[in-house]
């Protein structure tokens, strides 16, 4: 895979000990994976410390492993040993310029998918597309960080004929650093929202920053939402090759019509003349579909290949997953959650037919300055919505709870509570059969806590 001396080069490190024409089989970040002979690099975060774990990676048998100068500083010892020990400024930088180095030495087409919603259901679905033609490699879960785009790009092997990842950032710059580092061959972007709101001072700020994709990289074909006037604008500017556009209201390279709501999916006519049926809930979820049609498309892959593998594409864990737990409808959408998402889960919840529906909101974070007025927003909606009951938890959520109230919902139908705990012991209260509940909120609300114990039950 490497040698030290790559390594070293790559990285601008140094070698404290060890011989430069060792080679590495693998790149390691986590000692529970590692394997003989892989490179073990500490990464250091806000919760963790690979550092902490050196010896143990040298025990399970790595060739060595790559640190921060300061904590060879404090751990001399390890320089009189016979592994491989390599010292650099930051670890977490280092894993990315190797990831980006092996990165160009595969010749495969890679597609790079950034937006503030569906970047990692669209990613799943344009594997799952592509699959039926190629042998396709896809970023793990939402690895859409630094660390997590630089090992995906370490699973890139000979067999691999395409690749796709996704991108996220909460701040400027970052799209366009990790887009440096997969170098795409066709970008997509499927819209931008009121994502990370608390890191910018508006929704233009997040539009450029989502550009980033199309300015680093202007000669890629880019794949962009045409519905999303603000994106849909500046990726004109930016992308010096020709738009490929998809969207619902707009006329368009591949737009969705008569769009049919059913009760295990959706269908719509693709440009009036393909029927597509996917198991996926939402008019959201018919973006995402035509973004993948138009990656599928653009490989070339037949029309008819495309509409049976979106066919048997299946929801992922937590993104407008529906579970069915003793005859109460759980929906549960609670990976995560931002303004735009939340809308549109409670839009698709309100349209499904149910004896009750309760929603369970969770708190919304990085919205910053504008926390209050997008919680209250949601309870403005949540209460001109077929919602029978709202139950709301964190501290910011309340907000929602005082404005839906405030809107004409029943406060009697109104709860709030600070966590996930507390909302279930008031759902288990409430239920009844034949309730359909929407589980939706940020990631460290925690609330697939709810769901796992309605179906344990």
């Amino acid at each position: 895979m490497f040698t030290i001396k790559e390594i070293i080069e790559i990285t601008s490190g140094k070698l404290v000990h060890g011989k430069s024409e060792q080679c590495v089989t693998g790149i390691c970040t986590d000692t529970r994976t590692l394997k003989q002979g892989d490179l073990f690099i500490a990464l250091k975060g806000e919760n963790f410390d690979g550092h902490n774990f050196v010896a143990q990676a040298l025990k399970k048998q790595a060739i060595g492993v790559l640190v921060q100068e300061s904590w060879i500083e404090r751990n001399r010892i390890l320089e009189q040993s016979e592994y491989i020990l390599i010292s650099v400024s930051e670890p977490v930088l280092s894993l990315c310029e190797i990831a980006a180095f092996y990165r160009k030495k595969f010749k495969i087409s890679l597609i790079a998918i950034t937006g503030s919603n569906g970047k990692t259901t669209t990613k799943e679905m344009i594997a799952a597309i592509l699959s039926g033609k190629y042998n396709v490699l896809k970023s793990k879960q939402s690895f859409n960080n630094q660390i997590g785009v630089a090992l995906s790009l370490l699973e890139l092997a000979p067999k691999h004929q395409a690749a796709v990842f996704e991108l996220g950032m909460n701040h400027s710059g970052e799209i366009s650093y990790l887009a440096n580092m997969v170098c795409p061959d066709l970008s997509v972007i499927t819209n931008v929202g009121q994502a990370h709101l608390g890191f910018f001072e508006n929704i233009e700020q997040i539009v450029s920053a989502k550009c980033e994709l199309l300015r680093n990289f202007a000669m890629v074909p880019a794949i962009v939402n045409i519905d999303c006037c603000k994106l849909y604008s500046q990726a004109l500017k930016f992308s010096k090759n020709r738009l490929i556009t998809f969207g619902i209201e707009k006329k368009c390279d591949y737009q969705a019509k008569d769009i049919i709501f059913l009760q295990d999916g959706l269908e719509f006519m693709l440009n009036r003349k393909y029927k597509f049926r996917v198991r996926v809930y939402g008019e959201h979820n018919v973006y995402n579909a035509l973004s993948a049609i138009a990656v599928g498309r653009y490989f070339g892959l037949d029309i008819k290949l495309i509409q049976e593998r979106l066919n048997i594409f299946k929801p992922m864990h937590l993104r407008m997953q529906m579970v069915n737990a003793a005859g109460i409808h759980i929906l549960a959408d609670c990976y995560n959650a931002n303004p735009h998402s939340t809308q549109a889960a409670i839009n698709t919840f309100s349209a499904m037919q149910a004896n009750r529906k309760i929603f369970v909101f969770g708190s919304m974070l990085e919205l910053g300055k504008f926390s209050s007025q997008c919680h209250c927003g949601i309870g403005r909606l949540t209460a001109n919505s077929a919602i029978d009951f709202l139950i709301t938890v964190g501290e910011l959520a309340e907000c929602a709870a005082v404005e839906a109230v405030k809107s004409g919902m029943d406060k009697h139908n109104v709860f709030t509570c600070a966590k996930a705990v507390d909302a279930l012991a008031i759902l288990r209260n409430l239920l009844k059969p034949g309730d359909l509940v929407l589980l939706k909120g940020s990631r460290k609300m925690k609330l697939e806590y709810i769901l796992e114990n309605i179906c344990n039950r």
